[in-house]
């Protein structure tokens, strides 16, 4: 039986990560093995399971004593999503390109921009059929994630120290916290975009943790979700902007047809900034330390209040005396 992304009270942390890196794993082969392949949402599952499974090897990581297979094995795992972003980039591209014809002002004339959504498509379809072809790339990424199924469990995760949940916790927010102060001090579509991937790698730690005190932490899950959504809408805005200034520089001319286009992005991204600042300041208000402690604390008190637990205290305070 296969449990949600999350950790069990029932089981220690290491045999709690191990599972889930292997549930993540099987998922992912099951879902490269189905043919046809969909062109949309085949790559954006895979896509996500690598990266869910790299948030839980980085969470684990301090305590690991084979350092050198974690670099092989996250880099192995980002080389394989990056294999399917070409396809991923382009949908998203045709995606963000609907959302702006929803959003654009009354009056303004859509067919207008009906060149840019040919185009678009017409670069989805040539990235799909591209060598190595969908099939292929599936086929690569499975025989990768078999190979490293059993090497993760053996050589990293096996001994990994209990005080890696601390640790893991410690540095994952630091990252966040640090890229969200670099993102408002000198703003940039890149500086917002590595704020992202390290909010959603806390997301995903979050979620782990959030049976420790569920009112509280799930609560705190939906609102790094939202985050995490908000700078993802800014980054796909921010590349749709360069695919519609950089080609061609009369495009900045107010007499563009494209300059309604641009004027929309631009106030879209600015409120979204101001939207991420407000929700950014209060969920990493506290420093680094005082948040691992908390959460930790959060989770040593939900393992006590475990049958398991509970049965032992029983049984050590009924033992004879020696």
């Amino acid at each position: 039986m296969q449990m949600e992304f999350r950790l069990a009270q029932s089981e220690p942390f290491m045999e709690g990560m191990t599972r889930l890196v292997h549930e993540q794993i099987d998922r992912a082969l099951k879902e490269l093995s189905v043919r046809p392949i969909d062109p949309v949402s085949g790559p954006h599952q895979v896509r996500k399971r690598c990266k869910k499974i790299r948030a839980l090897i980085r969470l684990a990581k301090t305590g690991m004593k084979n350092r050198r297979t974690y670099q092989q094995e996250n880099r192995r795992l980002r080389d394989a999503a990056r294999m399917l972003s070409d396809i991923r980039d382009a949908q998203v591209m045709i995606e963000t390109y609907d959302h702006l014809m929803a959003v654009l002002p009354h009056g303004l004339d859509r067919r207008a921009f009906g060149p840019i959504r040919r185009q678009l498509s017409q670069q989805f379809q040539r990235r799909l059929h591209t060598t190595p072809t969908l099939d292929i790339v599936f086929r690569e990424i499975q025989a990768g994630l078999e190979k490293g199924r059993q090497r993760i469990s053996d050589d990293m995760l096996d001994g990994c120290q209990e005080t890696a949940l601390y640790t893991g916790l410690k540095t994952t927010y630091a990252k966040a916290s640090h890229c969200m102060s670099a993102a408002f001090t000198r703003p940039t579509d890149n500086g917002f975009h590595e704020w992202r991937k390290h909010v959603k790698y806390h997301w995903y730690h979050c979620r782990l943790l959030r049976d420790a005190w569920n009112p509280v932490l799930s609560k705190r899950c939906d609102e790094l979700h939202d985050l995490e959504e908000y700078l993802g809408e800014d980054h796909d805005l921010g590349v749709f902007e360069k695919l519609l200034v950089e080609p061609h520089g009369e495009r900045h001319s107010s007499a563009s047809p494209f300059n309604p286009l641009l004027v929309t992005i631009r106030k879209r991204k600015h409120i979204l900034r101001r939207a991420v600042r407000q929700s950014g300041c209060r969920l990493f208000v506290e420093s680094p330390n005082a948040f691992s402690k908390r959460m930790c604390s959060y989770w040593k008190i939900w393992i006590q209040e475990s049958p398991r637990a509970r049965e032992t205290r029983e049984q050590s305070e009924h033992a004879p005396g020696l």
